[in-house]
């Protein structure tokens, strides 16, 4: 698990010359770190399609954001799913049966069929 902590020296100096209300504070804390994090899910999803060699579409919902804004600290996390991909028209595109196997987004899936009524491949086990 990789972690990225931010520590702000004399922050209370700042909010106190700016003369920010503690509720003011509190929304700018959550918008920063809603942003810092969602710019780490895109970056995380962006990566690991790039790393399996998949459309980012593909990844959706396995790059999952939970926010974390508990009094003393604020924090999110970012989830990333590890279960098998499904081979799918929706999600691939098209498909194609070929002799070794399956082809979807020009990779290939040795072994897999292809079955039409589902729009999607399979692999025998």
């Amino acid at each position: 698990m990789s972690r990225i902590e931010v520590r702000v020296q004399g922050l209370d100096a700042l909010i106190a010359r700016f003369g920010a209300a503690p509720q003011q504070v509190r929304r700018a804390t959550r918008s920063a770190v809603a942003r810092t994090a969602r710019g780490l899910r895109a970056s995380g999803r962006r990566e690991l399609a790039a790393s399996l060699q998949v459309p980012q579409r593909v990844i959706g919902d396995r790059v999952r954001l939970r926010l974390q804004m508990d009094a003393p600290q604020a924090g999110a996390v970012v989830w990333f799913g590890l279960e098998p991909l499904t081979v799918s028209r929706k999600r691939f595109g098209s498909l194609r049966q070929t002799r070794p196997g399956a082809v979807a987004a020009g990779r290939l899936f040795a072994g897999a069929f292809v079955v039409e009524k589902f729009g999607a491949a399979f692999r025998r086990v």
